[in-house]
């Protein structure tokens, strides 16, 4: 659940969670 995560941080969102967020998407993607 990395949206609660960021929703948690706020406004100290970097490109670094956006590269998470995808990152995870790519996987689950590649796991089924």
């Amino acid at each position: 659940s990395y949206q609660a995560r960021t929703l948690a941080e706020g406004k100290k969102i970097t490109w670094r969670d956006g590269l998470e967020a995808i990152w995870t998407l790519v996987k689950y993607r590649f796991v089924r």
